[in-house]
């Protein structure tokens, strides 16, 4: 998994676009109103799938106010127990025991990643008990984020691990036991062991009560945050952070980034290794599982495994395409809405 690393931009080709590829301000007010309504937790008011209302105060009516704005980060799901997430058990503080829990859309289980840390909405770093990548066994928990060892990881192929780690470390349910209640603890990487692998998307109960809802989550650019990744008609690129669909990502347990708009569509390099040449545009295929599918989430950056990060010059405004390059460009994940 060693590499080194090239780069790619985004410039900004098509800065009179809209998010339908029309040219239509109207069509990106429109598209803006149609919400991410499958993100849907306590406190989200919805109405119809895909569409949530907020409702707002006014004089006349002081009593209805607007409606809690939902909430950021992702979740980490087990792969093999999709219905069980990685949590923080009781109040979020320092010392707090990660562990495996029903998944239930609340803040506990929201993760962002940036900075090449996971932390919580409260900004606590997911590492282990005695902030060490040394000791197998040893509970993973939430501190204050202070630049540890083990506070830092990576994303590959479906596996979250310690990245100044000079041996292969990941995490796993103990005694790989896909219970509710499990904490997680340290181990050593292996890719073969299917209690190490995860995915990352929005999973919630279902405003119906009865399952799961499934969505993504945003990638901001951390260095224009109004700038989110999106896939509009195949092509991707970038746009205004407004909870368009066209702006969810899913991450897949074979390191696909999925569409949470086209779930069966994952960002793809467009063309085969030997011929990656700047100027090439990454864009959305049927998801594969091949090479040029393959996404590392490393600190800040994306890379594939054509070592290459998606980046981008465009300044905010409408849905502007991507194309390969060689600056660099930090990103945020989970935060951005």
């Amino acid at each position: 998994m060693l590499r080194s690393y090239a780069v790619l931009v985004v410039l900004a080709l098509v800065a009179c676009a809209s998010p339908d590829g029309t040219g239509s301000s109207a069509n990106l007010a429109s598209d803006a109103g149609t919400q991410m309504g499958v993100d849907n937790h306590p406190g989200t008011a919805t109405t119809t799938a895909g569409t949530t209302t907020s409702p707002v105060t006014t004089a006349t009516n002081p009593n209805v106010t607007a409606a809690p704005a939902p909430l950021q980060g992702f979740t980490i799901v087990a792969s093999n127990a999709p219905n069980l997430c990685v949590g923080v058990v009781g109040t979020i503080v320092d010392g707090a025991t990660v562990a495996l829990q029903p998944c239930d859309g609340t803040q506990n289980q929201r993760w962002i990643f940036e900075d090449g840390v996971l932390k919580t909405l409260n900004d606590k770093c997911f590492t282990t008990n005695d902030d060490g990548v040394t000791n197998f066994g040893e509970s993973m928990v939430v501190r204050s984020c202070d630049g540890a060892v083990a506070q830092y990881w990576a994303l590959y192929r479906g596996m979250i691990y310690a990245t100044p780690s000079a041996q292969w470390i990941a995490f796993s349910p103990q005694g790989d036991s896909q219970t509710a209640g499990t904490p997680l603890v340290l181990v050593k990487y292996d890719s073969n062991d299917v209690n190490q692998h995860w995915v990352l998307n929005v999973t919630v109960p279902s405003v119906t009560g009865t399952g799961l809802t499934v969505s993504g989550f945003p990638i901001q650019d951390e260095g224009t945050p109004a700038l989110c990744l999106a896939a509009q008609s195949g092509v991707v690129g970038f746009s205004d952070c407004v909870r368009l669909s066209s702006q969810q990502w899913l991450y897949n347990v074979q390191g696909g980034l999925g569409s949470g708009a086209q779930p069966q569509n994952c960002l793809d390099v467009g063309v085969q290794n030997a011929n990656v040449v700047a100027g090439t545009a990454p864009i959305l295929q049927v998801c594969d599982n091949q090479q040029t599918q393959w996404w590392e989430l490393y600190n800040e950056i994306i890379l594939d495994g054509l070592n290459l990060n998606p980046n981008t010059s465009a300044a905010p405004g409408a849905f502007t395409p991507g194309v390969l390059g060689s600056n660099s460009a930090t990103w945020s994940f989970g935060r951005g809405f």
